[in-house]
Order: C-alpha cells, then sequence, then structure tokens
C-alpha cells in the first residue's frame, strides 16, 4: 500500500509540474471592480491607501500628474492635482504614492477596474474638476476578486465630503453555489462510474463508496473553493488538490480493502488509486477551464 500511495503521489506532483514552473508573476492577480453611482460631472478615481507622502517620491508623483492627460488618456478630463499633498487619517493616493501600479481601467460608463493587486484596504476618492471631493468611508475587500457599488445618489457633490454615501460588495453567492455543487457532484458522480466499470453491484458497495466521498470529497472542495473565492486561485487550488487527494487516497485505500468487501482487496485498492487519479483530473481540468474563463 505505502509504494502505491508513493507512486500515485508521484505522479500527481509530475502532472502539475510545469504549472509551478512558469514565472511567479503569471498567476492571476487580486481585482476590484467598482461601479460608481450617483454622479452625473467628471470626475477622477483613485484609491487612498494607508501610507504616507514620502518626499522622495513626491517630485516622481508631481511629473506623474504633469504628464497624466498624456499617459494614455489616464487623466481624461483635468489633472487632479489636489491628490499630490492630500491625506486623510493616514490614507494617501495610491496612484502616486503606492509601490506597486495601482491603475484603474474603465469597463463602462462609472464602471472601473484595479487589475493588479490593489490594496484590500483603501478609501475611495473622486476628485471633481471644480477642486472639490468626496470620499468613502474605510474599505476593506474580502474576495480575491471583488466587485463594489459606491453610491452617492443622496450625497451633495458642490462641497467636499469624507466618507460619504455607501459602499457595498457583491457576493456572488449563486456563481459560488454552483462552482462548489458541480466540483462535488462531477468528483462522485466519475468515481461512482470507475465503481461500476470495477464490476461493484451491491447496494452496499455503492452506499460506502458514495459516503466516503461525501466526507472527502466535501471536505477537499471546501478547502479547494476558499482558495479560488479568497486567497490564491489557480496556484494554490493545485497546491490544495495536490495534498487533498494525496490523503483521501490514504483514506479511501484504508476503507476500502477494509470494508469493500464485494470483490478481492487487490481490486479494492486499484480501484480507489484509479478513482481518486481520475477525481485529481477532473479537479485539475475544472481548475483550468475556471482559470480560462475568469481570468
Amino acid at each position: 500500500m505505502r509504494k502505491t500511495m508513493l507512486l500515485v503521489a508521484v505522479m500527481l506532483v509530475a502532472m502539475t509540474v510545469p504549472f509551478f514552473t512558469v514565472s511567479a508573476d503569471i498567476g492571476p492577480k487580486s481585482g476590484i471592480t467598482i461601479d460608481i453611482r450617483g454622479v452625473d460631472q467628471p470626475y477622477f478615481l483613485d484609491l487612498l491607501f494607508p501610507g504616507e507622502i514620502d518626499e522622495f517620491w513626491r517630485d516622481y508623483a508631481e511629473t506623474r500628474l504633469e504628464e497624466c492627460l498624456d499617459d494614455f488618456g489616464y487623466c481624461s478630463d483635468f489633472i487632479p492635482w489636489l491628490l499630490l499633498d492630500f491625506e486623510e487619517d493616514g490614507y494617501v493616493s495610491s496612484w502616486l504614492y503606492r509601490g506597486r501600479p495601482t491603475y484603474h481601467r474603465q469597463l463602462d460608463d462609472h464602471v472601473y477596474a484595479y487589475t493588479y493587486v490593489p490594496p484590500r484596504e483603501f478609501k475611495i476618492i473622486m476628485v471633481f474638476e471644480d477642486g472639490t471631493y468626496v470620499t468613502s468611508p474605510v474599505v476593506v475587500t474580502r474576495l480575491f476578486q471583488t466587485r463594489l457599488v459606491y453610491d452617492l445618489t443622496d450625497v451633495d457633490l458642490a462641497t467636499d465630503f469624507t466618507a460619504a454615501g455607501t459602499v457595498t460588495e457583491l457576493v456572488p453567492v449563486a456563481g459560488m453555489t454552483t462552482d462548489f455543487l458541480l466540483r462535488v457532484i462531477l468528483t462522485i458522480g466519475i468515481e461512482i462510474l470507475i465503481l461500476f466499470a470495477f464490476g461493484y453491484r451491491l447496494k452496499s458497495s455503492y452506499r460506502l463508496v458514495i459516503l466516503t466521498n461525501v466526507v472527502t470529497q466535501v471536505t477537499l472542495t471546501i478547502f479547494m473553493f476558499v482558495m479560488h473565492w479568497w486567497y490564491a486561485p489557480f496556484f494554490g487550488e493545485i497546491f490544495v488538490l495536490i495534498i487533498g487527494e494525496i490523503f483521501i487516497l490514504a483514506i479511501e485505500l484504508y476503507v476500502y480493502i477494509k470494508w469493500l468487501k464485494e470483490q478481492s482487496k487487490r481490486r479494492a485498492s486499484v480501484y480507489a488509486v484509479v478513482a481518486n487519479l481520475a477525481s485529481f483530473l477532473i479537479g485539475l481540468i475544472l481548475i483550468i477551464v475556471s482559470f480560462g474563463l475568469v481570468f
């Protein structure tokens, strides 16, 4: 049994080595999409992050502001000079003073996307052409890919406002539920089909396999689900999948050899190995498909 587990573990790792030998910067990046509502005048959008205005970077920031009208149209209407020295409760412009690039891309009217690891704690600031501004309450995002609605419908934008409006994080409950159920049902379904192909027919055999998989595969799917939506899609999911399937193989070898008695112990152990390799491949395919569709 130990040799079998070692062989399978080596195979699982070997199948995923190509995914980990690429550049570390190739994986998905966390992002934020902001939908602005209740504003009908030109504005410049930025995120304020916890930081300070460093004099060393201030000259660079000033140059960036001077050139922003020509910088691929990033400042499309006016130059937001207010941001150069703007500080509010320890929050400063992420566009000007954050270490990594923090640019937004306009997706639609009043819809903007920050696609390269934006700050997870920030305030939204909107600077208007007449020099007034509005800032949001502090936002702390939860999801790896976050969609926010910033509603300023009831705010008087003629004067400066801080902590104004409401910011709502939209949680894709329907998408999460579908993702979770698809992973679980496909994985368990494949293992049941393989059980049938191995010649098992007794109801007791199917009850044992279904019960075992409900416990093992649901647990694994929960960890992969958390990686996908909150922490590290793709590479994090693959890591969890490899480690999880190795543990599941150990559990299922023990359970099936001891209690799957319709056929020989050798057949039960071979079934466990084949079924887990199949569930691993299904999991890997779902990760790749999800990566391609979402990112």
